[in-house]
């Protein structure tokens, strides 16, 4: 038996069995021979999915293949429960819609600085058993938006029991006592009650915590709300004491989870015993991790929301992993309609061009970062300048213990904060740069994300790199708005002196620019 399907003129699934063991291994070689991203073996399945390409059809051509088109014809089944969702349909139908959920992972292919594209690997995210597809619950929008575009008909029978609650917007703006909400952080709470599970995106510096602490005290139900690091539980934990929330936090030794709201970082989750009808994932692009898919897919959590400036990536399988036990984006505000109603502080971002050393231009990503950024006598030198030139206190980001240290070294009244740095330190030498002492804090990546410094007015980016999500958070640090200060000086580089340094400080920019930051000015020292 030599069969070949084409689902809906998108993929080839491709069974084969035979006597004749010659035969067999013939054909398995021949698929193999394939490129690895025109390939994939469904263990569950035992077939193979191929490319509808023109390589792939002459080879099933020549192999001797029947070839027939496959549609959906019947109607989709779908039930919801807290954390899976059931598609009932025929075999083909399923398949069909599977490769809906197949995504190219390139974690492996980057080897040494250079990318291998023979390490690509499928991943498919839409289990099939019989007759019964397996979803995870935070694709129910994408599953929707996907039958809906293709005129495909269902039915959903979701057995989750919510409650009907109706709050008007001033109970919302007001349940805090500390502060009352914005707008946009009521409608940000308003969708979550309604939607149950999925993401809000909003600009660093945007309130996110305010709308999660409103929403537990809304909701008033057992929450596991989790951290990447404890300093941002604690931070957390003090504003939601100010809202007079019954509130713990699992750390170490001490395993309280007698509170109606529990604060943990995902280190500690493991220690967890009760159990709890929502979940808050702060800083939620970092679920792609495994820590987090195993918690998120273990646990009956009703609702479920994360909350982040930068919850996908150009990545769409870790784009995926985001939604997958979260939920596609429910509420976002770009950062310009905040800029605009002055919630955050407008950045004056001052681009510096380094042209030494000449000699990397040629070095691979490795020792151009080493050379270029860390280590380049004549780029700290200039964030030296920089510090000595202009007024008040600095926060500096590296992202390099060893430019930290070095950065240290040669500003004066410099204070080197890292992994290293005990709880109690950083909390101190923060207070004293809230209150305006003439300070440089220089920080490794335990800044990047989740620091509450209201009164940064002077910020460099010292670390380069390209990536979206990081320049995103390193900027945001400084976007908070304060009484006496609606703007933020902020200093980056470009750097000239390699190929791959170039291009990431051209990423930046493009960055800044997407985010709509658009007060950007190129400067030669």
């Amino acid at each position: 038996m030599k069969s070949v399907k084409i689902l809906n003129n998108k993929k080839l699934l491709v069974q084969f069995k035979s006597k004749d063991k010659n035969e067999f291994f013939k054909i398995l070689n021949k698929i193999k021979a394939l490129p690895t991203e025109k390939r994939r073996f469904d263990n569950n399945l035992k077939c193979w999915f191929l490319k509808n390409d023109e390589q792939c059809n002459n080879l099933l051509d020549e192999l001797g293949f029947e070839v027939t088109t496959v549609e959906i014809k019947q109607e989709f089944s779908i039930e919801l429960t807290n954390s899976i969702i059931f598609i009932s349909n025929c075999v083909d139908d399923l398949l069909i819609l599977q490769q809906e959920f197949v995504f190219d992972d390139y974690s492996y292919c980057y080897v040494g600085g250079r990318f291998d594209k023979s390490k690509i690997k499928k991943r498919t995210l839409l289990e099939i058993k019989e007759n019964i597809g397996i979803l995870p619950i935070g694709f129910i929008q994408e599953l929707t938006k996907i039958l809906t575009k293709n005129n495909i008909k269902y039915f959903i029978k979701d057995n989750r029991k919510f409650e009907e609650i109706k709050i008007s917007d001033d109970i919302i703006k007001n349940n805090l006592h500390y502060l009352e909400l914005y707008d946009y952080q009521i409608e940000a709470v308003k969708s979550c009650i309604e939607n149950k599970n999925g993401i809000i995106k909003l600009p660093t510096s945007a309130g996110k915590t305010e709308i999660f602490l409103s929403l537990c005290n809304i909701l008033n139900i057992k929450t596991l709300i989790l951290f990447s690091r404890i300093d941002l539980a604690k931070q957390t934990k003090d504003r939601a004491i100010k809202a007079n929330l019954d509130t713990g936090i699992v750390q170490g030794n001490n395993i309280d989870e007698e509170h109606n709201i529990i604060m943990c970082t995902i280190q500690s989750a493991h220690k967890l015993q009760n159990k709890y009808d929502m979940v808050i994932v702060d800083e939620c692009h970092r679920n792609q991790a495994k820590q987090y898919q195993k918690l998120l897919s273990n646990r009956n959590f009703k609702f479920r929301f994360g909350f982040s400036a930068t919850p996908f990536t150009k990545d769409k399988y870790k784009t995926a992993l985001t939604k997958r036990w979260l939920g596609d984006i429910i509420y976002e505000l770009p950062a310009t309609e905040l800029l605009d109603s002055g919630k955050i502080a407008e950045p004056i971002i001052k681009i510096i061009v380094v042209h030494k050393p000449i000699s990397i231009q040629f070095c691979d990503w490795r020792n151009a970062e080493k050379l270029g950024i860390v280590s380049n006598e004549y780029r700290n030198e200039l964030i030296a300048n920089i510090i000595k030139e202009e007024t008040g206190a600095f926060l500096v980001l590296v992202k390099k213990l060893k430019q930290g240290k070095l950065l240290e070294k040669i500003i004066p009244n410099a204070i080197f904060l890292n992994g290293n740095t005990d709880v109690d330190t950083r909390k101190k030498v923060a207070e004293d740069f809230e209150n305006n002492k003439n300070i440089t804090i220089i920080a490794s990546t335990i800044f990047d994300e989740g620091i509450s410094l209201n009164n940064i007015r002077n910020l460099i980016i010292a670390g380069g790199g390209k990536s979206e999500i990081k320049t995103i958070q390193r900027l945001g640090r400084g976007l908070r708005i304060k009484e006496d200060k609606d703007t933020v000086n902020v200093f980056d580089f470009y750097d000239y002196t390699n190929y791959f340094l170039e291009k990431h400080s051209a990423e930046r920019i493009k960055t800044y620019q997407k985010e709509g930051f658009t007060n950007i000015t190129i400067l030669n020292k």
